[in-house]
């Protein structure tokens, strides 16, 4: 259970915002990678 004296909408806000750090650095693993294989041609 989370402590009384924070609120649900910051965990919440809290949730996504992690959850859109993991897709914008999969999006960058996704490009870099795009971007050597692009290199090495």
């Amino acid at each position: 259970m989370a402590p009384k004296h924070i609120p649900t909408a910051a965990i919440d806000a809290a949730i996504v915002f992690a959850n859109l750090l993991c897709f914008i650095q999969d999006i960058i693993v996704h490009l870099s990678s795009s971007y050597r294989t692009a290199l090495a041609r």
